[in-house]
């Protein structure tokens, strides 16, 4: 699926204010076009969308998250980086981007704890602010886990709520994400990680 959007925050990116930016939300790629186009309201993220943020579960609580830089096709540029940690209770740490050598979660941007999944919502600005959330939805019930509204001093194009599990499912990890849209290349950048525990699901 693919839309043109207006930049979620023109005043920050002076430099794509007066062009169109076409989202894929699997590439998050961009183009230029001639005639505006009003921005649509914020769509919840697919299933089959890669995650964004690189994050890894060094042990089953805590985790490493680096910045990253995707080109077009949504390989990474240049080094990874920089690069934190954080444990279950603590704060972030700021760590060596060479420390980042395990695999990052590659599951599908939705996982929860079976029956449930998680419902992704983009932060929207314009014309009227909508926080990005992040929902645990069952059969019969829609929870949500996260509200973030990006202060102005985040500065980035458009901004995402998501979530990984530990390797028992005991833990989450919930990630704001920052993304900035330039020419051929994407930062995705974390504006937060905290880790807890897995909320319940009812089926």
């Amino acid at each position: 699926m693919i839309g043109c959007l207006l930049p979620a925050r023109a005043e920050r990116s002076r430099s794509t204010a007066l062009r169109q930016v076409c989202f894929p939300f699997l590439l998050l790629a961009a183009c230029s076009h001639t005639a505006p186009v009003q921005k649509p309201a914020a769509m919840p993220i697919a299933a089959t969308r890669p995650r964004l943020g690189w994050l890894s579960w060094s042990s089953e609580k805590s985790v490493i998250y680096c910045n990253r830089r995707l080109d077009d096709q949504g390989n990474e540029v240049g080094v990874r980086g920089p690069c934190s940690s954080v444990e279950v209770g603590g704060t972030p740490k700021r760590i060596m981007s060479w420390a980042s050598v395990q695999s990052p979660d590659t599951s599908s941007a939705d996982l929860a704890p079976s029956p449930c999944h998680l419902l992704l919502e983009e932060a929207q600005l314009v014309p009227s602010p909508e926080p990005a959330r992040l929902f645990l939805v069952s059969r019969k019930e829609r929870i949500l886990l996260e509200s973030w509204s990006p202060p102005p001093e985040v500065n980035g194009d458009r901004f995402f709520v998501e979530a990984s599990l530990s390797p028992s499912k005991k833990w989450m990890a919930i990630e704001r994400i920052v993304v900035g849209v330039g020419e051929g290349e994407r930062t995705i950048e974390f504006a937060a990680v905290e880790l807890r525990e897995t909320p319940r699901c009812s089926p």
